[in-house]
């Protein structure tokens, strides 16, 4: 009869001879590790998708405060226009003398800051105003701009009279 030692001794020998997983070990571990990531994606891509509508907001801001800002050192008008067809819009400068009325009293703004506004897909941008426009004396139109995707929305408020531009979480409207 072989004593406990010994066969102690005989299954430790055997372990130590090993020196791969065996097949049941790896498909456990993979399984484990395939559920852990179906769990954390959604959450992930929410996140992704709350990030990415913060961002255009931000982006759609400094571009606002970028047009209030040209306005004042330019001593001319700035149109933001917003476009029915996509989730763009563009900066445009009045030409000195013309009158506001006239659409071709306007003219693109050259540059970066120039460049179509556009926002990702998946990301709606509504405006209260098809225009808004930055004065000279640091005055802009009051508008209610809202920056949406599926879940949430961020809606930039301007003020008439201070000029500011403020960011808050919201509903569409």
């Amino acid at each position: 009869m072989i004593s406990r030692i010994e066969a102690r001794a005989h299954v430790l020998n055997r372990r130590e001879g090993r020196k791969a997983f065996t097949l049941i070990e790896v498909l456990l571990v993979a399984a484990i590790l395939s559920a852990l990531a179906g769990l954390t994606l959604p959450g992930f891509r929410a996140t992704q998708r709350n990030l990415e509508l913060k961002e255009t907001a931000l982006n759609l801001q400094s571009l606002m405060r970028y047009a209030a800002s040209r306005a004042i050192l330019e001593h001319s008008e700035i149109l933001l226009i917003f476009d029915d067809s996509g989730p763009s819009c563009r900066l445009m400068q009045r030409n000195p003398g013309q009158e506001r009325t006239a659409r071709d009293a306007y003219q693109n703004i050259s540059g970066h800051w120039g460049k179509d506004f556009s926002a990702p897909e998946g990301i709606r941008v509504h405006s209260s105003l098809p225009e808004v426009i930055f004065f000279r004396n640091g005055e802009v139109d009051s508008a209610r701009i809202c920056v949406c995707n599926a879940n949430d929305c961020l809606v930039l408020l301007t003020q008439r009279k201070t000029g500011q531009i403020r960011l808050f979480p919201g509903e569409e409207k």
